[in-house]
Parts: structure tokens; C-alpha cells; sequence
């Protein structure tokens, strides 16, 4: 691709005014742009944009195009710019306002992402992801019921849209509407980007299982398997004969976890478009016969609610390394040991509003006698925690010979032998949670993980700190601190 678009240039050079050439090398670029992208090589991917309008300025489509790559690299002045030089030389397209209204959605100017939103509907009224983006203000607001109106206006213009249809179904989960929200967070399965799985049998449509043997799939990052696999002691009571796919860090705990069930790692390749999945390592003598992912469990058991309450902890950590972790805890002079971590692994612009500053977990850091542990994985916390120490003269633990981010093992069993878990929405949130740990997490609300309601269902030992999506995170801080002193004395 690369090619093209050079010998396109040269005939430019040698005559400026040919469209052909000009348009030919337009595209070219394009496409080498969006391959590089795809390979996440996002400077690669601007500059083949960049030498896209170079070839053809005054046309606003490579405009769009470098702003939509900007905008995923996270260099979203850079995509502000590009997409309102779009706009200006195309006022009509619709797609072009709808991406400027996701970058100042993802920059927290919801009132500008209001404006946008709604002229990209007042120029296309059928232009379904515009019905979708007010939907996004509506829910950050709190008006739920708004945000689901918006939501099915969208979804009944774009059907087959499975990005519009999976948000539907978070928006229906915020609004407590859980049997149509189940139904729709099918879509999700839809959406670019999914695992395609090779060699997995039928799909399991919720018939009877006694007479099945039945392989859960693994889907989405390491903290969804976990929350999801809340209902795999319920399928396993159901079925002839259960295999469990996960991720790698995950087989010992699970195996241990469910001994009746048979647990393999994911093994997975990069296809292009998406990650593919292989199954050669099931039992060839008794294969599974039928497969689900973990996420669909809940739909395909029924939508249990409260007529069949999920039994917790339905996870357990090492005994042996639990019991030596909390020797080691109760050897030293605080009364309260806590695991701790303050953000997720990946956090953009956007996401960044789901996690405390480390300036306003102050409160929390100077509460005396209790020690913190970090199990903060991904990169770049180690500094993270050693300005917390510097800034706060904070009584916090990095574990050095501890890799928090893969050796699921020992970040298990540090969680189950410490006092209290606290996190922000994240991985160790469920790890807590599907231990039966007291584990205290901080959201902003709404959020589909609570289900419409104030506490996450299933999860009776998860406790919820909660605060409006504008509010700001420092009185939140205050209580939880002030709780966190109390839990203290009581220690």
C-alpha cells in the first residue's frame, strides 16, 4: 500500500493537478493509515493521514480520518483540530460532528458533546450513532431513563449496529431493566474485535445440561472473567460434564476453585480484524458438545435474580500462601493490613474520571495504623507508589518479589489474607468479591455493574462508594477515610 501511494505522488510531483493520481494516492494513504492503526503503531498511522491530505486538502474525508486516528491514539487536541477542519470544509456530515462529540465526550466537556451530538441529529435525523452519543451525555448526567430512550431510538434506526445495541443493553443494566439488558448484551458478541472461535461446538441455547458436556468460553480482559464466572458454580450443578476456558493467570485458581470441572488456558493468535481462539487441547475421547461464554451464562441460566442467589466465594486462594502472607501481615505493628489499588491498568483520557487522583486518596493515606499493600498492576506504579509514600508518608507496602499484574496466585492470596481490599472499579475489585473478601470499591454512578439498584448483586461482601459521574472524588475520600479509621478501631 505503502508503494501505491509513493508512485501516486511522484506523478503529482510531475503534474499537480492530476485528480486521478491525487485521489488514487488519498486512498492509498488511508488505508496504510488505518493498517498501521490496527497494528498499534499510531505514529505510523498520522503520518500516512498526515500524507493524506498533503494529497488532497481541501476534501474533509482524510481530515475525519486523521482525527478519528487521533483520537484513538489519545492525542485528542490533535483530533479536535483535524475533525473541525473536517466540519468546516463538510458542515453535512453527520459522522465527522458525531466524532467531534466523542472527543469532547472523552475530554469531559459534556455540554459541547451535548451540541454536537444533537446538530449531527438535526442534519441526519436517521444518523443512528448521534441518538446513541446523547445517550452517553444523558446516562454521565444520571438520567437513566433518557439515556435508554435515547439509546432505543438508536438502536431502532441502526438494528443491526452491534456497538449501539451492546450500550443499549449497559444503559437497560443502570436502569435495573436486567431481563431485556441481558437479552442485548448478546450484541456484544457482534462487535469487531471478538475472539472467533475455531473448533467449539453448538452453542448452548439454555436447554436442560444434565445430558451436556458443556465448554465455558473466556471473553473480554481478566477482571470480566472473574466478575462473570459468579455463575459457573451454577452451571456446574447443571451439567453431565463441565471444561472451563480462561486466561493463563487464572487455571491454578480455577482448578482449584472447581475440581470438578476441567480447566485449559485461552490459546489465542492475532488474526488482523481480532484475536482467534483454538480448541485443539480439548478431550478428544468425551468433547464438549456445547459452548457458552462466561458472559452469557446469566442469560442461559434464566436471569436467576433473587429466586437463586449466587453463592459466594466461589473463588479460593492458595491456603498455603494465604496463611503465609497473613503471618507475615500480623507479624508487624499495624492493626489493619489492607490490599490496595487506585486505578485500572489502562486508563485514558476518559476512563481517567473512574479513578481518584493520588492527591485525593490523601484522606485515606494518612489514616494511622494501617498498612496499605499495593497490588496496583500495569505500568508505571511503582513510581506511582513511591510518590504516594514521598507526598503522603503513607505506611505502603510494594511486595518487589510480586508480579502483581501476572502471578494471579500470589495477588489472590495477598487479597484473602489482608484485612479489607480497596479499589477503584478494577481487577482486584473482583478478586476481592469472588473471594467473600470485604472489599470496599469506589464508582461513579450511574454504573451497569450495580444492576439499577445500590449494591452489586451477587457480591454480598462488596461494599459501594458511589458519587454522581461531575461530582468530585475529595469528599467520597473523606468518608471512606473516616470509615476506614473506624474499621481500624475495630480491628
Amino acid at each position: 500500500i505503502t508503494a501505491a501511494a509513493h508512485a501516486f505522488e511522484r506523478v503529482m510531483t510531475i503534474k499537480p493537478d492530476h485528480y486521478a493520481a491525487s485521489h488514487n494516492a488519498q486512498i492509498a494513504r488511508l488505508r496504510a493509515s488505518h493498517a498501521a492503526a490496527a497494528a498499534g503503531d499510531w505514529k505510523a498511522a498520522i503520518a500516512h493521514a498526515t500524507r493524506a491530505i498533503r494529497a488532497a486538502p481541501a476534501r474533509h474525508i482524510p481530515w475525519r480520518e486523521l482525527g478519528l486516528i487521533a483520537q484513538q491514539a489519545e492525542h485528542l487536541d490533535l483530533a479536535r483540530c483535524a475533525l473541525t477542519r473536517a466540519a468546516i470544509l463538510e458542515l453535512s456530515d453527520p459522522e465527522t460532528l458525531n466524532r467531534l462529540g466523542y472527543v469532547a465526550f472523552g475530554s469531559h466537556n459534556i455540554d459541547r458533546a451535548e451540541r454536537y451530538f444533537r446538530f449531527g441529529a438535526i442534519i441526519a435525523p436517521s444518523y443512528a450513532n448521534a441518538h446513541l452519543g446523547q445517550a452517553e451525555c444523558l446516562a454521565w448526567r444520571g438520567d437513566v431513563a433518557a439515556a435508554v430512550a435515547a439509546a432505543e431510538r438508536a438502536y431502532g434506526m441502526a438494528p443491526d449496529s452491534a456497538q449501539i445495541e451492546s450500550r443499549l443493553a449497559l444503559f437497560l443494566f443502570m436502569a435495573g431493566e436486567l431481563a431485556r439488558g441481558r437479552r442485548h448484551y448478546e450484541a456484544r458478541l457482534r462487535k469487531s474485535g471478538n475472539v472467533t472461535r475455531l473448533g467449539v461446538p453448538a452453542r448452548w441455547q439454555g436447554e436442560a445440561l444434565d445430558r451436556h458436556h458443556l465448554l465455558i468460553c473466556s471473553e473480554q480482559g481478566i477482571g470480566d472473567e472473574i466478575m462473570y464466572a459468579v455463575d459457573i458454580p451454577a452451571t456446574l450443578a447443571r451439567v453431565r460434564r463441565l471444561t472451563i476456558e480462561c486466561d493463563p493467570r487464572l487455571v491454578p485458581i480455577y482448578r482449584r476453585s472447581f475440581p470438578r470441572a476441567d480447566v485449559g488456558p485461552h490459546h489465542r493468535r492475532d488474526g488482523g480484524a481480532g484475536k482467534i481462539g483454538h480448541y485443539h487441547w480439548l478431550d478428544p475421547v468425551d468433547p464438549p458438545d456445547l459452548h457458552c461464554e462466561v458472559g452469557s451464562l446469566d442469560l442461559m441460566l434464566g436471569g436467576r435474580g433473587g429466586d437463586e442467589p449466587r453463592k459466594t466465594p466461589y473463588l479460593r486462594a492458595h491456603p498455603a500462601r494465604t496463611a503465609a502472607w497473613r503471618r507475615q501481615f500480623q507479624a508487624t505493628a499495624p492493626r489493619l493490613t489492607v490490599a490496595i489499588a487506585w486505578r485500572s491498568r489502562v486508563v485514558t483520557q476518559h476512563r481517567a474520571a473512574a479513578y481518584p487522583p493520588l492527591a485525593a486518596w490523601a484522606p485515606l493515606w494518612r489514616v494511622a495504623g494501617v498498612r496499605f499493600v499495593a497490588v496496583q498492576y500495569g505500568h508505571d506504579w511503582i513510581a506511582e507508589a513511591q510518590a504516594i509514600k514521598r507526598d503522603f508518608g503513607a505506611d505502603l507496602t510494594v511486595l518487589d518479589d510480586v508480579d502483581t499484574t501476572d502471578d494471579m496466585e500470589e495477588v489472590f492470596a495477598i487479597a484473602a489474607a489482608a484485612d479489607l481490599v480497596i479499589c477503584p472499579s478494577s481487577t482486584v475489585g473482583w478478586i476481592g468479591g469472588a473471594l467473600g473478601q470485604d472489599t470496599w470499591l469506589l464508582l461513579n454512578r450511574p454504573s451497569y455493574i450495580l444492576r439499577g439498584g445500590d449494591d452489586i448483586p451477587g457480591f454480598p461482601t462488596v461494599k459501594v462508594w458511589a458519587k454522581d459521574n461531575a461530582a468530585p472524588w475529595e469528599p467520597l475520600m473523606v468518608e471512606v477515610a473516616a470509615a476506614l479509621a473506624t474499621r481500624r478501631n475495630r480491628a
